[in-house]
């Protein structure tokens, strides 16, 4: 028969092993324990040994077990690609040449407007995931003009005032790496469509020679625009974005006030709902700022007739520069 004290010390041997070697010592109630239960097996009390190790065994399944986790860092944010549409607000100021004219059958180029134009803008944008943004932007145009028609009556400083609002939404598609002329850009292309609202105020008033007088003109054109902006990305943090884009006028109206040349002229409201506009912009883009070239154009059809008279053929060509901060 296997003498106790011998497995009992073996064991209690083992454990003492392992408890050195373990990376965190044992509690100081085990090892005293430990060498309480070796005294009673010298002593040969081998049952109170056994009593002993049955506590400690015990003891330690109850313990609660603390699992050293390491500490896991927070996933850092997704960096936004440098040509995605970004939340912001730009404010801007225009330069611009401005030309609008006017077609009559037999007479060509019945009468045309011209000059220099200064101009205010403002977006606000609103990126959302997946791409998608909406956007809503402000501008405000003032000039003076020269006016000239088919017989070559000319009168200058004809002031116009213009305002355009739109409200637009689009989605980003973005592809990573393209290569271009043996390098690789980061390019997006966003289409777009929204609604927008165009008004031009032309106060021609005031007399013109040989008998002939001028009177206060409100063009008003609802339009949608159709586009797209594609951005090509010159680091990380300069891009080039081109923005092309077709209006079609839903609905226009222009009013003429013919009782400013005299009572017995009725005022007139023509409506236009034939013709289209064309708009393009090419810009250099900072985090901060950006500048570039832009052009507009309108092509209006022939009015209806009201009290036997309609608004001629028209369209405008406007072109300059832009420069825009965002903050």
């Amino acid at each position: 028969m296997i003498d106790h004290r011998v497995w009992v010390g073996a064991l209690l041997g083992c454990l003492a092993e392992l408890a050195v070697a373990a990376e965190t010592p044992a509690p100081v109630a085990s090892r005293t324990q430990l060498q309480q239960a070796l005294t009673a097996l010298n002593a040969g009390q081998v049952e109170a040994a056994k009593s002993i190790l049955r506590n400690l065994v015990a003891a330690d399944e109850a313990a609660p077990v603390k699992a050293a986790v390491a500490p896991v860092a927070a996933p850092a944010p997704a960096q936004k690609s440098v040509v995605a549409t970004e939340t912001g607000f730009d404010a801007g100021f225009q330069v611009s040449g401005y030309r609008y004219q006017e077609h009559v059958p037999g007479r060509g180029d019945f009468m045309h407007l011209s000059g220099p134009k200064f101009g205010i803008t403002a977006k606000g944008t609103m990126a959302f995931r997946d791409g998608l943004w909406m956007a809503g932007d402000f501008r405000f145009a003032y000039g003076f003009n020269e006016y000239r028609n088919y017989v070559k009556q000319t009168k200058s400083g004809i002031p116009d005032y213009l305002w355009d609002v739109r409200v637009l939404g689009g989605k980003d598609f973005i592809f990573e790496n393209v290569s271009l002329a043996g390098r690789s850009f980061d390019l997006s292309v966003s289409p777009f469509t929204g609604f927008g609202y165009r008004n031009l105020l032309n106060d021609a008033r005031g007399s013109y020679g040989n008998n002939t007088f001028g009177y206060f003109r409100d063009s008003e054109y609802f339009y949608v625009p159709v586009g797209f902006t594609s951005r090509l990305g010159l680091g990380s943090q300069s891009r080039v974005s081109a923005t092309f884009e077709y209006d079609y006028l839903a609905f226009g109206r222009q009013i003429s006030y013919l009782s400013d040349v005299g009572p017995r002229f009725p005022d007139l409201a023509n409506d236009q709902n034939s013709g289209y506009g064309l708009r393009g912009s090419v810009f250099y883009e900072q985090p901060n700022w950006s500048i570039g070239p832009y052009f507009i154009y309108w092509d209006i059809d022939r009015s209806d007739f009201s009290a036997r008279a309609y608004e001629p053929h028209n369209q405008t060509v406007e072109y300059g520069a832009e420069g825009r901060y965002r903050f």
